[in-house]
């Protein structure tokens, strides 16, 4: 038997003791150097499948190595979570963590093998050394004992305070008997929710459900009443089953202020800076020179809307035109062919010091001519009325979006502009001199911000001699043969960049339901391109027994061919001032087929000429698409010539334009004119 030393024993005690407390000093470091109150990590969600419960969450120290985050199950650890996924963003819709753009990590536990409807799960954090740390937010969970239908995910249970506008999200099964989703405030109907319009990668591993690619939902809310109200908030599943809740929270509206402006004496050297340029003499013009500021110069509604108006006024050679664009594009070589000078300038910045600082090259460059006029484009190009107050020229603002603009500071800025920012976005409301709406229910969505005498609507018009021309040059069996379409094909056409308030996907489910009935009918749809959603739909139609008669055709602009060679055309979006796309389709003699939105019920009479139906519904879509296909040959034919009458006689884009120069010259002639009474309204 050998023999050890006790001055050995204690030398090993001593290693093993210092060993420990080094762990125990690195682990403190690395918790303690994040500051007061932080989190090494915390469970984020918890989303329950047909099959499976999904834990989402994030772990990160600064310094040290995380070994593995493990899950229990009351209590009981029983699985081990995937880590160094990307860092899954948080409710406010920024990164959960500063700590990594891989701090994510999730874990799927089988609800069969877990054996009860309630438990509570928590996560722990394996840290270098063995030691542990529980991480925030252990949930309990309670099962459904029916088969779900649907999740609200989003706000989290635990939340208890909302802003003014609230982001809602979840999954919904459109397959099962219930058709859409209402959003209710203390069990009144509030608004439809847009379903089918988030990618669920996660859900498409658990169910075999063909919509599950695309199952996702979503709800952008201004909540109504007072700071300090306590609202229910209900996602309420409705069909032909009847009415299912999938989710509520209780939520306090509660005041939060905008991010402060930083630096706020930096800010006001440089306002003072291009007050002092702006100042400055500069020269006569002869003629109206107008300043464009504009978000975009590719293919877009609001786009071309403001590429019609300069074509027509450019072509009268009355007016000078220099545009500034945050976004170059190929309309920008037909600009400059009309005589238009374009400059990019980039995204306006959300934060105060950099917005001045942009602002300040804006004006200087602005200073160096004779422009003596400003039209804004879009809300994003607010910064075109700002510029033109500076100026101290007036100005025009064409509104298409057709949301408020709280939801608009929410959604429309890639960073939640600051204090300053936001102001600024505001005081364009005011500042404006006159504010140009396509449809009046958009106009209503801005009186509380527009001055009552400043805004007007304006019709949208399009270039009906260029469709005059296509529709005697394109011969329609020709063409059809040439993009694959059988002579006795019916096509449905749908046009559109693929985005989720364009409703492809689930326009795609709508003619699922009624191509059986209808075995001749065609589903086309223009305007893919390589996108999340995109490839959704795409997985949706693979998914389909009449996927083979669903095409989906990547955006084009030889967008005339599909006009002559379709047979109807459908608008699904949930939100839509007034299309361009539907106009044209129109003006083509095409039946038009229109959610029931803003402006599209002021041009269109159900049964008179096109059909109306509800957004964000797969029945009530299949429901019109079955109203039309069982028209007679004759009876579409009516429908068609109804609203290419309706198109033809008010929609010319020369109307549009000589409107707009019409009160160029009156507000340069006298600021305090009246739009209304210049227009003769």
């Amino acid at each position: 038997m050998s023999h050890v030393k006790f001055s050995e024993i204690k030398h090993v005690a001593r290693r093993s003791l210092s060993r420990t407390k080094s762990h125990l000093k690195r682990v403190s470091r690395s918790i303690l150097s994040a500051g007061p109150g932080r989190i090494p990590g915390q469970i984020l969600e918890i989303r329950l499948f047909p099959d499976a419960v999904q834990i989402v969450g994030w772990a990160a120290l600064p310094h040290g190595s995380i070994r593995a985050v493990l899950i229990a199950v009351d209590g009981v650890i029983c699985a081990q979570a995937t880590t160094g996924i990307a860092t899954p963003v948080a409710e406010a819709g920024t990164q959960a963590t500063a700590w990594g753009a891989t701090a994510g990590w999730t874990v799927d536990l089988d609800r069969a093998s877990i054996g009860r409807l309630t438990f509570a799960v928590s996560a722990v954090l394996v840290l270098e050394g063995g030691l542990t740390e529980d991480l925030v937010g252990e949930r309990s969970v309670v099962l459904p004992t029916v088969q779900q239908i649907g999740s609200l995910d989003l706000p989290l249970p635990e939340a208890r305070s909302c802003d003014r506008v609230v982001n809602l999200s979840g999954w919904f099964r459109s397959g099962l008997g219930y058709d859409h989703l209402d959003i209710l405030i203390d069990d009144v109907f509030f608004v439809r929710a847009r379903i089918l319009s988030i990618p669920r990668p996660d859900l498409e591993e658990h169910i075999a459900d063909s919509d599950a690619a695309l199952a996702g939902w979503q709800a952008t809310i201004e909540m109504p009443g007072e700071y300090g109200a306590e609202f229910v908030v209900t996602a309420l599943a409705v069909g032909a089953e009847g009415q299912e809740i999938i989710g509520q929270r209780v939520l306090c509206l509660s005041e939060r202020s905008a991010e402060p402006t930083l630096d706020s004496a930096r800010v006001a050297v440089l306002q003072c800076r291009s007050a002092a340029i702006a100042g400055r003499e500069r020269d006569t013009a002869r003629i109206p020179h107008i300043l464009i500021a504009t978000h975009h110069l590719g293919l877009g509604g609001g786009q071309l809307y403001l590429h019609e108006v300069l074509k027509v006024m450019l072509a009268t050679g009355s007016v000078k035109c220099t545009v500034l664009a945050m976004h170059d594009g190929v309309l920008r070589d037909e600009l400059e062919d009309l005589g238009a000078e374009v400059q990019i300038v980039g995204f306006a910045p959300s934060q105060s010091v950099e917005f001045e600082q942009w602002m300040y090259q804006l004006v200087s460059l602005v200073s160096l001519t004779d422009i003596n006029f400003a039209i804004a484009n879009t809300l994003g190009s607010f910064w075109g009325v700002e510029l033109a107050s500076r100026l101290g020229i007036p100005s025009i603002w064409a509104i298409h979006e057709s949301f408020s603009p709280e939801v608009f500071l929410r959604i429309g800025f890639g960073v939640q502009p600051d204090l300053g920012v936001r102001s600024a976005f505001l005081r364009a409301f005011d500042l404006v001199d006159v504010a140009v709406f396509e449809a009046d229910a958009t106009r209503a969505m801005f009186d509380h911000v527009v001055r009552p005498e400043r805004g007007v609507r304006v019709d949208y018009g399009i270039d009906l001699d260029s469709i005059a021309t296509a529709k005697a040059i394109l011969d329609r069996t020709a063409t059809r043969a040439r993009l694959g379409i059988a002579p006795e094909e019916i096509v449905i056409l749908c046009i559109g960049t693929y985005e989720p308030r364009k409703a492809q996907g689930l326009l795609a489910l709508a003619f699922e339901q009624i191509a059986v009935d209808f075995p001749k009918a065609v589903l086309a749809m223009v305007g893919d391109f390589d996108g999340p959603y995109s490839h959704a739909v795409h997985r949706v139609v693979d998914n389909l027994e009449s996927g083979e008669r669903i095409r989906l055709i990547a955006m084009t602009p030889d967008i005339d061919e599909w006009y002559v060679s379709a047979d109807a055309f459908i608008l699904a979006s949930d939100i839509e001032s007034l299309p361009r796309s539907m106009l044209e389709a129109m003006a083509f003699g095409l039946p038009v087929l229109g959610t029931n939105v803003f402006g599209v019920p002021e041009l269109i009479q159900d049964g008179v000429n096109g059909m109306l139906f509800e957004p964000s519904s797969v029945h009530d879509a299949q429901i019109v698409l079955r109203r039309f296909l069982t028209l007679s040959t004759e009876e579409r034919h009516v429908l068609g010539l109804a609203g290419m009458e309706s198109v033809l006689t008010t929609r010319s884009s020369i109307i549009y334009a000589h409107e707009y120069l019409k009160l160029i010259e009156a507000l340069l002639v006298d600021r305090s004119a009246m739009p209304k009474e210049v227009l003769g309204r």
